[in-house]
């Protein structure tokens, strides 16, 4: 069966780039000029053990996102900060100095970051056995998101969540 799918920039509500590096693209954003789009942007802390297919974050990625910003506008670059996983390596104070490190340097390039923790399901156990990761207490995880949403108002970047159970809105998030 074949289908015919109008693509038009009449027929398209909006086109959502979810990417780690959008940078292949930075050349070609011209070609997008008739339709409505933004991006969801992926810039965590992690190294390359968790991410290794990702460019430098500080040398490549960083910048890749202020170009990214400054050629369609910061309230089209969404950031996101997820999925957040808790190792030995990657504790909550891990993620509180990387979260404010990145948060530093996209403020007044994004408006807005999303955060989701990380869900154990049958695809990803094994993966996340591996590197022992474990879970935060309600308690503790409350109080590490208030932390991030702190950090963000410090910026000018607002938190929200992404498909959490939690109820983050006390924090503003």
């Amino acid at each position: 069966q074949i289908s015919d799918i109008d693509l038009s920039p009449g027929a398209v509500d909006c086109i959502v780039f979810w990417t780690k590096n959008p940078g292949p693209m930075l050349g070609r954003l011209d070609e997008l000029s008739g339709y409505h789009y933004y991006f969801q942007f992926t810039l965590t802390g992690y190294g390359t053990d968790i991410e290794c297919y990702v460019p430098h974050k500080r040398k490549v990625m960083i910048p890749v996102f202020k170009q990214l910003s400054g050629e369609i506008g910061r309230q089209r670059v969404i950031w996101r900060y997820d999925p957040i996983l808790f190792t030995h390596r990657y504790t909550p104070e891990y993620h509180i100095k990387a979260f404010g490190q990145i948060a530093a340097s996209l403020e007044g390039y994004t408006d807005k970051c999303v955060i989701s923790f990380v869900d154990l399901y049958a695809k990803n156990k094994k993966s996340m056995s591996a590197l022992n990761s474990y879970d935060l207490d309600e308690s503790r995880l409350m109080a590490f998101a208030e932390k991030l949403a702190q950090i963000g108002w410090k910026h000018g970047i607002e938190i929200a969540s992404c498909a959490e159970k939690l109820d983050l809105q006390k924090y503003g998030i």
